[in-house]
């Protein structure tokens, strides 16, 4: 997977989605649903036991009981196996189900750990329009990768459709938590007039802050942007940059 900083190209935008999964609260980083982790009890090790030998319907069995008793893990592998249509048909609805049921008790990073599977194929099925809904989920709890991967599909009408002005709105979100890549696009937006006004002013702001965290290219955008500028729109940029820089977020270091 690309990395976040490599999202976007000098021009507009690259790969999709932006960032990698990640460990979420005490417990593994969700990437494999079975196998790899040592359950600490007999109901997940039978339930694993029977997922390894292909025995599905007997996991699902086990699984469900646990996760009606709101078991995290227990709800979190039957998500998957309704996903993936083990043990029982594909659906869709009830993986939904159970992973807000897992995910909506931990960190934002596991609803964006969902969104990145579904994005990729990896572990469930490939579905844009779900990874967006769960990248939304993500991003609308604050996460910037989630906020800045959720502009990316609306940008490119991936899984969502094309709306430019939505783009530059979750752009902006993941901009001011300081994420270079949304910053980038943010001033891409501003340069040339998509889903928000023309202004050369804020295209210079961007582009500056994401050279503040050493980009080279967003450096030398920012240069060539400031030569278009008056003398008074290049104060302007300067005074807004610093009143950006004043709300207190902390570039990624």
């Amino acid at each position: 997977m690309s990395d976040p900083a490599r999202c976007v190209d000098s021009r507009r935008l690259a790969s999709l989605p932006c960032g990698s999964l990640r460990r979420v609260a005490a417990w593994v980083s969700l990437a494999v649903v079975f196998g790899g982790v040592s359950p600490v009890r007999a109901d997940l090790a039978e339930a694993e036991a029977a997922y390894k030998r292909g025995d599905f319907a007997t996991a699902l069995r086990v699984l469900r009981v646990e996760a009606e008793r709101g078991d995290i893990d227990a709800q979190y592998r039957l998500a998957f196996l309704h996903a993936n249509g083990q043990g029982v048909a594909p659906d869709q609805s009830q993986a939904t189900r159970w992973f807000h049921q897992a995910t909506d008790k931990l960190d934002p990073g596991a609803q964006f750990n969902v969104a990145v599977m579904y994005f990729e194929g990896k572990h469930l099925p490939k579905d844009p329009v779900l990874a967006a809904y769960w990248f939304r989920k993500s991003a609308e709890r604050g996460d910037s990768e989630a906020q800045f991967n959720l502009g990316l599909m609306y940008d490119g009408g991936l899984g969502l459709p094309a709306d430019p002005v939505e783009a530059a709105r979750w752009y902006r979100m993941a901009a001011e938590q300081g994420l270079k890549s949304a910053q980038i696009n943010l001033a891409v937006m501003y340069r040339d007039g998509l889903g928000v006004a023309r202004d050369n002013r804020q295209a210079y702001v961007w582009y500056a802050l994401a050279a503040d965290q050493d980009d080279r290219g967003a450096a030398r955008e920012r240069d060539r942007i400031a030569k278009l500028l008056t003398p008074e729109e290049y104060n302007e940029a300067i005074r807004l940059q610093h009143e950006q820089e004043m709300r207190g977020y902390e570039p990624p270091g």
